[in-house]
């Protein structure tokens, strides 16, 4: 295989390649990545998106692309067509990404959470220094859920309030998460989650770009305490016609166990069935047992595995 940097590949040649990849999407995750592909081939073609493209008789067989921020690597996808998924190939593509990245990034840590379409990652990442974290993509069909009455207030809490999702309050909505988040495996494995500025960022991006989905305001609540503090969020959004994603859920350490998340889920699932969606999806790390127990207990079941990969190292 040859690799290219996409900054110097004509967006032409990657069509049937992300083709393929939107198939396998579709098909296996239930989601539809169309519009994040949209914004892949245009930055492509502005010469943007850094990151490599793997050829083979001129035929575009897989790529990557990457993202940095302060001195943190995002590494957006790893993907090659079924033909080419093999161990020697993903470590070849691996390598190239990676010895760029490092060579003209500063950074100290480097994230990856990729869907391995029967990839096996973890040799080719272990080889690298990655430290794997299991995850796990879960979901559950709305027609076992029974349509409801949306409460409005919390039965075992008269003094909280639900109400619906609003852009006034994402600095709040930011520190629930960053709250929500302290001390658990996510955070580790996400480093947005670490401070307040940096879950601000990752909120105002989910709600606007397509990256986890197209954002549902209408599926999508809040909590308010009897003091009009923010306990509790969850964002909804949709990844395709029928599937719709709970791209976040989370309440207030001091809140916790007091229903709050039951409420959201019940109550943005009653969104979406009146939305039309007929079945709705999340991710959740193997070692968040609590969440991942609880999500098993309201009717998630496993789907797909989720594979996520965090480097440590000195900033160059």
């Amino acid at each position: 295989m040859e690799f290219h940097p996409l900054i110097e590949v004509d967006p032409s040649l990657l069509t049937d390649l992300l083709a393929e990849e939107r198939r396998d999407w579709i098909e296996e995750l239930s989601w539809d990545p169309g519009e994040v592909q949209q914004l892949i081939l245009r930055y492509v073609g502005q010469r943007l998106l850094p990151g490599f493209a793997a050829f083979e008789e001129g035929r575009a067989v897989g790529y990557t692309y990457y993202l940095t921020r302060d001195l943190v690597g995002i590494l957006g996808t790893l993907y090659l067509v079924r033909t080419h998924r093999r161990h020697q190939a993903v470590v070849d593509l691996l390598t190239t990404t990676l010895d760029c990245l490092r060579r003209f990034s500063r950074i100290d840590r480097l994230e990856a959470q990729i869907f391995p379409f029967g990839i096996d990652l973890i040799p080719a990442f272990a080889h690298f220094g990655f430290k794997y974290y299991r995850r796990h993509y879960l979901r559950k069909f709305l027609s076992d859920f029974p349509a409801a009455n949306s409460p409005g207030v919390l039965h075992k809490q008269q003094s909280f309030r639900l109400m619906p999702w609003t852009e006034e309050l994402v600095d709040g909505a930011a520190i629930v998460i960053q709250s929500g988040y302290a001390g658990s495996i996510d955070r580790e494995i996400c480093s947005e989650y670490a401070s307040y500025t940096s879950c601000l960022v990752f909120l105002r991006n989910l709600v606007s770009n397509p990256g986890c989905g197209k954002f549902l305001p209408q599926a999508s609540f809040m909590i308010l305490d009897e003091n009009e503090l923010l306990s509790g969020v969850i964002l909804v959004s949709q990844l395709s016609a029928a599937t719709a994603l709970i791209a976040q859920i989370s309440v207030l350490p001091g809140y916790q166990g007091l229903g709050l998340g039951s409420l959201l889920m019940d109550r943005a699932f009653t969104a979406l069935k009146e939305l039309g969606y007929s079945q709705v999806c999340l991710s959740v790390s193997e070692q968040n047992q609590r969440a991942y127990t609880w999500y098993q207990q309201i009717g998630f079941q496993r789907y797909q595995e989720l594979m996520a990969f965090v480097w440590h190292g000195q900033a160059a």
